[in-house]
């Protein structure tokens, strides 16, 4: 069950990937191969501005910048790490073991 902010839900995630699956693209498969997409489930563009994504035993991981959106029913992937230039909805953040959640600009715990 994937849960929901307004219409922005974590629809797919890796974690502690048992090396069969090459998220970066540099032809290893690793553990730090992880990743965590955002999907958008509404008709309209969802702007990730402020969002943020947390690791309760490390922090902050990622920031989404100005200008970062997901399109209607499109998604944003964020992985461990990328290998070379990322495609468009990929951001690189070191994704780790744990609880990772999504809080909005001011620091509000959101969806986990």
């Amino acid at each position: 069950m994937a849960d929901s902010l307004d219409g922005l839900i974590f629809s797919e995630f890796l974690v502690d990937n048992p090396s069969f699956f090459d998220t970066d693209g540099d032809g290893t498969a690793n553990k730090s191969d992880e990743f965590i997409e955002l999907q958008n489930a509404t008709g309209s563009t969802i702007s990730l501005d402020g969002y943020q994504l947390w690791l309760d035993d490390r922090g902050l991981l990622y920031s989404f910048s100005s200008g970062d959106t997901i399109d209607a029913g499109g998604t944003a992937t964020v992985v461990g790490e990328y290998t070379g230039t990322a495609p468009d909805g990929f951001y690189a953040a070191g994704l780790g073991e744990g609880n990772d959640f999504l809080a909005d600009g001011e620091g509000t715990r959101n969806d986990t």
